[in-house]
């Protein structure tokens, strides 16, 4: 049977039954509609599960509110956010599927308030009827980078030092005020492999493959994944027997 259908016959059963009550002076039930939407599940953001941690919206950050609408029919899905103690400053987006299925729309950082905890939810229509509310689910946003790290290293410094080819040297890299760091991303040439960082500081270990003047280069990555500047940290990598620069 079509779902129009159904529906129909569904409802009119309802008002004859509701009909006969009141004429033997019974009070008629509220009658559900079993056709609507149920209410969506799944909510995340940026594929983070609501509710598992903190979830942070930052710079480089979609932004992206998802659900699972129910049902497996075609279904518009309406995403509401506001600021949790500003709940009339309210934004709202749609986005349309097939229920069953992630429904999803992006607020990015465009016209989010920096260091704000925002509260979403979202509902689906059919068109016909509208189902109820997902739970709520929160973010917060972090829109600032954190500063650029500071690196230094025993083995080798600026100049002088007692490594040489091929001799692994300790490097450390620190977060330099910042608050936030979690990890940083270093690379002789452009920052690279993420190392994570345990109270804002880490040392790696860097095996020089050629004498002379070398560089490591970091940045910064905070728990919102922000990403600070470059420090260009210069080292010397003395020849077998020397141990200053030239």
């Amino acid at each position: 049977m079509a779902r129009g259908t159904s529906r129909f016959l569904s409802r009119a059963a309802g008002i004859t039954l509701a009909a006969g009550m009141i004429a033997a002076g019974l009070a008629a039930p509220a009658l559900a509609d079993p056709t609507a939407p149920g209410q969506p599940t799944s909510p995340a953001v940026d594929q983070h599960s609501c509710g598992a941690q903190p979830l942070l919206v930052g710079l480089n950050s979609a932004g992206s509110l998802s659900v699972v609408p129910d049902g497996a029919d075609q279904v518009t899905t309406e995403f509401d956010w506001w600021p949790v103690d500003r709940s009339d400053q309210r934004g709202t987006a749609q986005t349309s599927g097939v229920g069953g299925t992630v429904a999803a729309v992006t607020v990015g950082n465009t016209g989010l308030s920096d260091g704000t905890t925002y509260a979403w939810q979202a509902r689906s229509s059919d068109g016909a009827e509208t189902g109820p509310w997902s739970d709520v689910c929160e973010f917060t946003t972090d829109f600032t980078a954190p500063g650029k790290p500071a690196v230094s290293s025993p083995d080798y410094p600026p100049t002088g030092g007692t490594g040489r080819i091929g001799k692994p040297g300790r490097f450390t890299f620190s977060a330099n005020g910042s608050t936030d760091v979690v990890g940083f991303r270093y690379g002789p040439n452009r920052p690279g492999a993420f190392v994570p960082a345990s109270d804002g500081a880490v040392t790696v270990w860097i095996t020089p493959t050629t004498f002379g003047i070398d560089q490591v280069v970091v940045t910064s990555v905070d728990a919102a994944g922000n990403i600070s500047g470059v420090t260009t940290y210069r080292y010397y990598v003395p020849e077998d027997g020397v141990t200053s620069a030239k």
